[in-house]
């Protein structure tokens, strides 16, 4: 599967152009109109519950760049589920959280329980306690999943085919996917998320950006 991968490029795409929300939202009013189901990737239902979920991401969170990615996880999250969020607060209490969420996968990973922790953050921007939590869960095969947006951290270069992949360590897959594609982000989540529930441990997904047309004839 795709989760086997250490380092893939390019980035994963839901289709040649990526399946942003726009292209979602036309897609789902020309179904409507011409009365055609399913897509080309995933089911019709799945297709609108993940555009629905977008919608309701973009929404709530004013736009947040990682609101696709979001959507594409949230798709498959269960109740008991834990995610966390690197949001406005200061580093010291993201990382609390971080080490409070692995200190429960530990405890879900010795429970056999299915439970997954689902941590969301900026990404490569060389921070120590991240690249910790990276090391511990790989180790421990934690049931973790690491979303990353890495393009604010690597600011115009992140937006190029040429930018680096991210380092991998140790077995832990790292799938490199269009941050503006839901259906892309989706499929790699969904194997991501079963094979960490399964025992199989963590994979984190790098959220960047898609070179467009005209850089690909470049």
């Amino acid at each position: 599967g795709r989760c086997g991968a250490a380092n893939p490029s390019p980035p994963e795409s839901g289709g040649r152009k990526g399946t942003s929300l726009k292209h979602m939202g036309n897609e789902v009013k020309s179904r409507v109109a011409s009365g055609k189901h399913g897509h080309t990737l995933i089911s019709d239902a799945k297709f609108r519950r993940l555009y629905a979920l977008a919608l309701e991401f973009a929404r709530d969170t004013s736009g947040d760049e990682l609101s696709a990615a979001m959507a594409g996880v949230a798709a498959d999250l269960r109740s008991d589920d834990v995610v966390i969020r690197q949001e406005s607060g200061s580093a010291g209490e993201f990382k609390e959280r971080v080490i409070a969420a692995l200190s429960g996968a530990v405890a879900d990973r010795l429970r056999k329980n299915g439970r997954l922790t689902v941590i969301e953050c900026e990404g490569r921007g060389g921070d120590p306690m991240l690249r910790e939590a990276h090391e511990l869960a790989d180790e421990a095969k934690l049931p973790v999943l690491f979303v990353e947006d890495w393009r604010k951290t690597n600011g115009a270069a992140a937006k190029k085919a040429s930018a680096p992949l991210p380092q991998k360590i140790g077995a832990m897959p790292v799938i490199p996917v269009d941050a503006e594609d839901v259906i892309a982000i989706y499929r790699v989540a969904h194997e991501s998320m079963a094979r960490a529930r399964e025992g199989s441990g963590p994979t984190r997904i790098e959220c960047g950006g898609w070179p467009s047309d005209k850089s690909e004839n470049q």
